[in-house]
């Protein structure tokens, strides 16, 4: 499975933070500063009898660059929920928002 996501932040007063989840486990997670305007990421899944091996990448116009590996346990039957969820680091009237999102199921061979 791959995951594409993209993040738009209107505003340059706040920070925030952002999550990825597979199911109940965390696929990415970043804080992000008042100045970030755009945040890209993607994360793919390798499933096997005990859970899922996932990987991640994502990056902003200043956040940099990181990459994560980690092994979810969520049950796969039924299917696993893919979650986006951000939040500003204090009261404000801007916003992030999820601009685009893309998740692709690969069939078993």
């Amino acid at each position: 499975m791959e995951i594409h996501f993209d993040l738009g932040h209107v505003g340059t007063a706040t920070g925030f933070e952002f999550k990825v989840f597979w199911g109940s486990t965390v696929l990415v997670e970043r804080m992000a500063s008042a100045a970030e305007l755009m945040i890209a990421g993607k994360g793919e899944s390798a499933v096997y009898s005990g859970g899922a091996q996932l990987r991640s990448e994502s990056w902003g116009t200043s956040v940099g660059y990181a990459a994560s590996v980690t092994n979810a346990t969520d049950n796969i039957v039924p299917a696993i929920t893919i979650d986006f969820q951000a939040k500003m680091l204090q009261a404000t009237t801007e916003t992030v928002t999820l601009r685009n999102f893309t998740v692709v199921r690969y069939q078993a061979q």
